[in-house]
């Protein structure tokens, strides 16, 4: 049970993550917020973040002009469409279903990646409904790049969610493949993954099939 609470908690802050919480947008040295002490930044942090600041802008406003102007069912499919332009589903699905995801074909693994992302977005969109989106602030505080591979780069975003009297540290993991757009690739909440949570839930199935795991997949959208 308190397994459960944690992980609705932990759900609940990655919605305001991801979603809610570029209301109010407080900018390092423009307010009068402290900034970690930082080391000599790259050039690509800067685009990193600004790529991350107008995708949570663009979602807040879709959040509100959604609010009561369409369905339920309308509402996930365009907060779904617009997260699937800046979100790397694919890179958070093999890092949700760690070693398993070499046991599906290239077929599977498209499949898995869609409605994988469907019901993560049907999940925390449902969420929206009756929350306190009210006086939500963001700060900003270090990006940090990490060892460059072969033509990818990765940046983690350190942000912190303030909402009244609670603070809550959540950081953005960016990648940027092949100088393509910068993409998040995972959440860390609390410093708990979103990624490393699911692939906790999927070790349980490990003696499923990918068939049968899509399958559930599948079962769970229509409920």
């Amino acid at each position: 049970m308190k397994k459960n609470k944690r992980i609705d908690e932990i759900k609940y802050r990655f919605l305001l993550s991801v979603l809610l919480i570029p209301c109010l947008i407080f900018f390092m040295g423009s307010h009068s917020l402290l900034r970690a002490q930082e080391s000599t930044p790259q050039p690509y942090e800067a685009q990193a973040r600004e790529e991350l600041e107008k995708f949570l802008n663009d979602m807040i406003s879709l959040i509100q002009e959604t609010n009561h102007s369409v369905s339920a069912e309308e509402r996930e499919k365009r907060l779904h469409d617009r997260a699937m332009e800046n979100f790397d589903f694919s890179t958070f699905s093999q890092l949700s279903l760690g070693r398993k995801y070499r046991s599906f074909s290239k077929k599977q693994q498209e499949e898995f990646i869609l409605y994988f992302s469907r019901l993560i977005s049907k999940t925390y969109v449902s969420r929206l409904e009756g929350q306190n989106v009210d006086n939500i602030k963001v700060q900003y505080d270090e990006t940090r790049s990490l060892k460059p591979r072969k033509n990818i780069l990765r940046v983690d975003a350190s942000t912190r969610l303030i909402q009244s009297d609670v603070s809550i540290p959540i950081i953005y993991r960016l990648i940027q493949k092949d100088q393509t757009d910068w993409k998040i690739y995972d959440v860390q909440i609390e410093g708990v993954s979103m990624a490393a949570n699911y692939r906790d839930q999927f070790r349980q199935a490990v003696s499923d099939s990918p068939e049968k795991i899509i399958n559930d997949l599948k079962e769970k959208l229509k409920e």
